[in-house]
C-alpha cells in the first residue's frame, strides 16, 4: 500500500554526472532539515554507473527512474519526474548543484506563509570549478515580471519550488527548448498570471565547471533571439501530454 503523499517532491534530472556531481546533489537533499520529502531522480539515459550510484543510498524516499533513450533535455524528463511524484510542492535540483541544509525548509514555510503565491525562490551562491571570466554572478532580483520578460531570467531551476497545480495549468516543461528551459517555464507562468516570491536567504550552490561551457555560451550567443518566444510564445505546452506518452513506451521497454 503506497503511504500518505509527502509534502514535497524534489525532481532531479541526471545525465552521465555520477563521477562527481550526482553523489553530493543526492546527499545535500538527504541532509535537508525538512525531512518530509520525496526524491525523484530521472535518469536521461546515463551510460555510467548513475544506476548503482543512486541505489546506493538505500532511502526509500528515493525513486529512480531511467529513460530507454537520451532525450537531450531536461524538460521531457522533468515532466516524467512530475507525473510520478506525489508531492503538493515541487521543487528541482540540477545534478550539478546543492541544497544547502535548509533550503526545503525555507521555501515551504514561504509557501505556507504567502498563499497569494504560487512559488517561491531564494537566493545562491556560486562556486567556481574553473577559472573562466564568461561566468558572472547573478544579483538577486525581487519578482518582477518586467525584468523577467524583457530582461533576462533571474530564477534557475535549483532555486525554487511551487505548487503542482501551477504546472498542471500550464502544460509541463516545454519538450521543444534545449535551452533557457527554467526562464520559459517561469516566464510562461508570469505571463498566465501566476505570482512567485523571492525570499532573500542563500539557500542553495550552484556550481560553474567545465562541464556546462558549452551551454553557457550558447546561452549568451542567443539570450537576445529568444526575448520574442518568451515575451509571446505559447503558454500552455503540450509537454505533460508528450512526457505521458514517452513514459508508457519507456516503462513498456524497462
Amino acid at each position: 500500500m503506497i503511504g500518505k503523499a509527502p509534502e514535497i517532491s524534489v525532481i532531479l534530472t541526471t545525465y552521465n554526472r555520477a563521477g562527481f556531481f550526482l553523489g553530493r546533489a543526492i546527499q545535500s537533499i538527504l541532509s535537508q532539515t525538512f525531512q518530509d520529502y520525496e526524491l525523484i531522480v530521472v535518469d536521461d539515459a546515463s551510460t555510467d554507473n548513475t544506476r548503482r550510484l543512486v541505489r546506493s543510498f538505500d532511502d526509500p524516499r528515493i525513486v529512480y527512474f531511467r529513460l530507454a533513450r537520451h532525450t537531450g533535455s531536461p524538460c521531457t524528463p522533468r515532466n516524467i519526474g512530475f507525473l510520478l511524484s506525489r508531492g503538493e510542492r515541487i521543487a528541482y535540483l540540477d545534478d550539478d548543484n546543492r541544497y544547502l541544509p535548509r533550503h526545503l525548509e525555507v521555501l515551504y514555510n514561504a509557501l505556507l506563509d504567502n498563499p497569494e503565491v504560487v512559488g517561491v525562490y531564494g537566493d545562491r551562491r556560486y562556486v567556481r570549478k574553473c577559472p573562466l571570466a564568461v561566468w558572472r554572478s547573478k544579483t538577486p532580483v525581487d519578482w518582477s515580471v518586467d525584468h523577467l520578460l524583457h530582461t533576462g531570467n533571474f530564477v534557475d531551476t535549483s532555486d525554487w519550488m511551487h505548487h503542482r497545480e501551477a504546472l498542471h495549468r500550464i502544460g509541463g516543461w516545454s519538450p521543444y527548448l534545449r535551452l533557457f528551459t527554467d526562464w520559459d517555464l517561469v516566464a510562461r507562468m508570469a505571463r498566465s498570471g501566476f505570482h512567485l516570491m523571492r525570499v532573500p536567504l542563500v539557500i542553495t550552490e550552484y556550481t560553474w565547471h567545465w562541464g556546462n561551457l558549452e551551454q553557457t555560451l550558447l546561452r549568451i550567443a542567443t539570450k537576445n533571439t529568444m526575448f520574442g518566444h518568451i515575451q509571446d510564445g505559447p503558454i500552455v505546452q503540450p509537454g505533460l501530454r508528450l512526457s505521458s506518452h514517452y513514459l508508457s513506451a519507456a516503462q513498456l521497454r524497462s
